[in-house]
């Protein structure tokens, strides 16, 4: 499991690696199950390529809806980030198959239906 901080700045290479030696080590009938946690920003193509052909679990984390969100998690130019997340798990996640743990609300007082209808 890839969790804290955010795991894809560590760079697509590390994860290929990681594979690269699961695939060299791991035993015979042995099952490794990958999963990241990410806050979806940067959800690209290729990203979303390499989680399909390796069958990661893929968490996305949010802190609720838009307004809330944006409050606390923006871009270095102080944009909020959230519009950009929703674009790339509503368009990347539904044309490569990942399976979608879930989304993570952070410290928020409110529904979690909410947020997904609202978000989807």
């Amino acid at each position: 499991m890839y969790i804290r901080g955010e795991p894809l700045l560590r760079g697509l290479k590390f994860f290929e690696q990681a594979i690269k030696y699961q695939k060299q080590y791991v035993r015979e009938n042995t099952k490794v199950c990958n999963s990241l946690q990410t806050n979806g920003y940067m959800l690209v193509e290729e990203w979303c390529r390499f989680f399909s052909e390796n069958n990661f679990l893929l968490g996305i984390s949010l802190d609720g809806i838009k307004l809330t969100h944006d409050k606390f998690r923006h871009t270095k130019t102080g944009e909020g980030s959230y519009d950009k997340i929703k674009k790339n798990i509503v368009s990347k996640l539904q044309i490569y198959i990942i399976q979608l743990s879930g989304i993570l609300l952070k410290s928020v007082p409110f529904s979690t239906k909410l947020v997904v209808k609202t978000l989807l």
